[in-house]
């Protein structure tokens, strides 16, 4: 059959008299122009040019600096300027095949914004519609495709000669393993999936969500009670407005509401003795009986707003429920360090200190022991683990 194949191919070379070697050719051309051609994007904006194919974003000529998320969010958002990009839009075209929280989005936002320079000098590029997503309201100027593309991108006519062609004979062709071993990889793949799978399903019981809560509006940032009876999350309300924290028993569906205040709160985090919740205001970390009561402010935090960056300004409790472990800085100009919080008195230790004002250490955990707080310690796009004694000393890394 396999020789039968190169026959009829040899045969349709001499009916259109044209050589094999140039048909098979001419044949893979196709496939590989379609895996080499990338979108071609460049916009003008302000004094920005957002260039999608090179990844660039230059402002009067000079590259700014981007995460490549913020930056795919950044072009999403360009493209379809002037129209509200809803946030699950966004999800699936900057991670397509991951499951986010919503805080990245705002996170990301919060990059671009800084990046553009918005709110230093009064412009505005990018406006928030509440519930449902972002639109991209500067004037947008789209310059042609041939502008951005070079010369040598064009791809020069394949010209052959005709030249006659003798009937191959029957044998086994060597080309043949182009096709035949792609395919019988694939199903040798495919194969071992669906056994692997009817292996799993025989072993492992399917399991069924259940929602836990089915308020309206946004509910987030659970942490279970150390006993796993009970929950403690946050619900922006009825009406969308105002974030607080609220307990709920498993299997009961009354709940019960700890905070009142205007601002928003984020983060709660129950203590191992079941006692207290901590969670991050604007401004400050604070405490509140688990079961309901007065509210007690621990700590002034800086720049400790609750979508700032979102995760890593979780705080942590030791295991004796006697200290949290937060990040924080003691001025604007200096770099974001782990310390240790008393939770009866609020006293604060330093426990790290960054060696350039470019480096900030965050998102702490301290040890089951209680002996070592593991934290990040990040430079631009680059972070590393670190492992500091809560006695003191140097910070090592991980």
């Amino acid at each position: 059959m396999a020789d039968d194949m190169l026959v009829a191919v040899a045969e349709s070379c001499e009916d259109s008299g044209e050589n094999p070697g140039n048909f098979l050719k001419r044949s893979w051309e196709i496939p590989r122009a379609a895996m080499s051609h990338k979108s071609k994007h460049l916009y003008e904006f302000g004094l920005f040019r957002l260039d999608g194919q090179e990844r660039l974003l230059l402002r009067a000529g000079e590259p700014v600096s981007l995460t490549p998320k913020a930056f795919d969010m950044l072009l999403v958002l360009v493209e379809q300027h002037g129209h509200l990009v809803e946030k699950e839009e966004l999800f699936k075209a900057v991670w397509p095949d991951s499951f986010v929280e919503e805080s990245n989005l705002s996170s990301n936002i919060a990059l671009i914004r800084k990046a553009l320079g918005e709110g230093g000098n009064g412009e505005r590029y990018i406006e928030t519609v509440p519930k449902r997503g972002y639109r991209f309201v500067a004037e947008v100027r789209e310059l042609p495709c041939e502008a951005n593309e070079p010369a040598s991108a064009a791809m020069p006519p394949i010209h052959a000669a005709p030249v006659a062609v003798a009937k191959p004979r029957r044998r086994f062709h060597p080309l043949l393993w182009v096709l035949l071993v792609p395919g019988l990889l694939i199903v040798g793949y495919f194969a071992a999936v669906r056994w692997f799978a009817s292996r799993v399903s025989s072993v492992v019981p399917m399991t069924t969500a259940v929602p836990f809560t089915t308020l309206p509006g946004s509910e987030n940032d659970p942490t279970f009670s150390p006993d796993g009876n009970s929950m403690a999350f946050t619900w922006d309300g009825e009406q969308g407005n105002k974030v607080d924290i609220y307990v709920k028993q498993i299997g009961n569906e009354s709940m019960l509401r700890l905070t009142t205040d205007p601002a928003a709160e984020r983060w709660p985090r129950w203590s191992p003795d079941g006692r207290w919740i901590a969670f991050i205001r604007p401004g400050g970390l604070y405490l509140i009986p688990s079961l309901g009561g007065t509210e007690r402010k621990i700590a002034s935090l800086e720049n400790s707003s609750p979508d700032w960056f979102a995760r890593m300004w979780m705080p942590n409790w030791s295991p004796d429920s006697e200290w949290l472990a937060v990040m924080d800085r003691s001025s604007p100009s200096e770099p974001f360090s782990i310390y240790l919080l008393a939770r009866e008195t609020g006293a604060k230790r330093k426990l790290t200190a960054p060696p350039t004002v470019t480096t900030s250490d965050r998102s702490p955990a301290i040890s089951p022991d209680g002996k070592t707080v593991a934290f990040a310690r990040v430079s631009g796009d680059v972070g590393r683990l670190y492992l500091v004694p809560i006695a003191g000393g140097r910070a090592n890394a991980s």
